[in-house]
């Protein structure tokens, strides 16, 4: 009755390690599916980025005076602005731990009490609190996927703190890899805008540098709020296939061994089930 007993709770874990292999392996799915959409974007998105920065650092080489508040350096370093893309669900790996290992060791440089917190995702913002770090604000979830109005909320969030003095630099935190499932961490700085200095080269502006370099920033800050978005997302999503793939490779390997297992019961229940059935010919033999 005990093997009898011991056979059914192993069918039983069987049925719900494999219960468990399914989900995993349509995690997986999803998530080379999200990851393979959002990288498109991504890489369809960086052209046009890309086309906007020659254009602005072409404008600033160029020009000996080009004054505008988004541009302006200042000398004296107060309070630091930090928004940090994170994710909003968990079964990513190590994605998360990660990036906000790697924060933590850039507000400890800068001092808590300089730092102005963003989050971009609920792990980043659960983790602030825990902490017991004050959080300017939580930017509205987007679970992978890239969403035109929240990042124009980012967007007016971080040139509004950085305008009204506030904050004297902002930064970017998170994380980009775009070929690997390794995670990559990284502090980006998003204001002031300020490329390194390049050749000089003669462009000629009509009206004036001043009003083309200010309608171009606003779009160029746009488009670099989206691309940090789009490679935290792949990132995200890259790390997520990597945990289901293990979590299904897993959960295989463990189905196989309790099917042999249950294999090698069935068959020592057969055999003293055959033991029983002789001896008690023999005993009537006798």
């Amino acid at each position: 009755m005990l093997q009898l007993t011991s056979l059914r709770q192993i069918r039983d874990r069987i049925r719900s390690v494999e219960s468990t292999e399914k989900i995993t392996h349509a995690m997986e799915v999803v998530s080379v599916s999200k990851m393979q959409s959002t990288n498109r974007m991504l890489s369809s998105s960086e052209g046009y980025f890309k086309m906007l920065e020659d254009i602005l650092r072409g404008a600033l080489s160029g020009a000996d005076t080009v004054k505008n508040p988004l541009l302006e350096k200042r000398n004296k370093i107060r309070n630091t602005a930090i928004c940090v893309f994170t994710s909003d669900t968990g079964l990513c790996g190590v994605y998360n731990h990660t990036i906000l290992k790697f924060v933590d060791e850039f507000v400890s440089k800068i001092g808590r009490e300089k730092v102005i917190l963003f989050a971009a995702g609920k792990k980043g913002a659960a983790h602030f609190l825990k902490e017991g770090m004050k959080l300017r604000r939580m930017f509205p979830e987007m679970h992978g996927r890239y969403s035109y109005e929240a990042g124009q909320e980012m967007l007016k969030s971080l040139m509004d703190i950085f305008l009204t003095g506030e904050a004297d630099e902002v930064y970017n935190l998170y994380a980009a890899s775009k070929t690997s499932s390794r995670v990559v961490p990284k502090a980006e700085k998003f204001l002031n805008v300020e490329f390194r200095s390049e050749k000089r080269q003669e462009y000629i502006f009509d009206p004036n540098v001043n009003s083309v370099v200010s309608k171009i920033l606003p779009e160029y800050l746009a488009q670099k709020i989206k691309i940090v978005t789009l490679n935290a997302f792949v990132s995200e999503h890259y790390a997520r296939l990597t945990a289901m793939t293990k979590a299904t490779d897993n959960a295989r390997e463990l189905s196989d061994s309790l099917i042999m297992l249950r294999n090698k019961v069935r068959q020592a229940n057969i055999t003293n089930e055959l033991i029983d059935i002789i001896s008690s010919a023999e005993s009537v033999n006798k």
